[in-house]
């Protein structure tokens, strides 16, 4: 995946919100067109481009591959900070959820600033490209995520749901490698070197 610029809609389904598995589950179902659309919208370099049109063209074997590469980086670089995540996340979700109970759309929306900028019946969003979407009587989804830095995203299909992902509050000290004797498992090896006896 590029580091900015278009990312395939199809890698954040709506059902991820129920959980990681209900969103591998859904980014695997993904109809053979829509994939090969997005796919090909994509591109990609020599090295990448093979594997993309694989993805596209063998259907469910390679999209389990994918499913199960999501499900493995998901336990060996997330898993650990995930409750950390989750806590700053829900955090903003219930601020967010106050403001709209107490204060109404208007304070709600206005609460975005800088990046969000609230002129009804218009929300203004610093983003990367230029871009236009109508809801035509739909409502938007705000997700709040920990992995969005700087400016909102949202989906790049029009006909999907709208939904608007935007960052939250973030603290560059939390992200810092801990030092190996802070982790546990470090603490945990010593202890078991501890209680063994001289080696022969």
């Amino acid at each position: 995946m590029p580091k900015t610029g278009y990312f395939p809609d199809f890698l954040t389904p709506m059902e991820g919100l129920l959980g990681l598995e209900a969103g591998i589950e859904a980014m695997c179902r993904v109809p053979s067109r829509r994939l090969a659309a997005e796919l090909e919208r994509l591109g990609g370099e020599n090295d990448t481009a093979s594997w993309l049109r694989a993805l596209a063209e063998r259907g469910t074997r390679t999209r389990a591959e994918l499913g199960e590469s999501f499900r493995t980086y998901h336990e060996a670089a997330l898993r650990p900070y995930w409750a950390d995540i989750r806590s700053r996340v829900h955090v903003d979700r219930a601020l967010r959820a106050r403001l709209l109970r107490e204060k109404g759309t208007d304070a709600l929306l206005g609460g975005f600033a800088p990046y969000m900028r609230w002129r009804a019946p218009v929300l203004e969003v610093d983003y990367p490209v230029d871009q236009e979407l109508r809801l035509g009587g739909r409502g938007v989804l705000l997700i709040p995520s920990y992995f969005c830095w700087g400016h909102p995203v949202s989906l790049a299909d029009p006909g999907l749901s709208p939904t608007l992902v935007y960052p939250v509050e973030h603290d560059p000290e939390w992200l810092a490698p801990a030092s190996l004797s802070d982790r546990p498992d470090a603490a945990l090896a010593r202890s078991r070197s501890s209680r063994k006896g001289p080696t022969s």
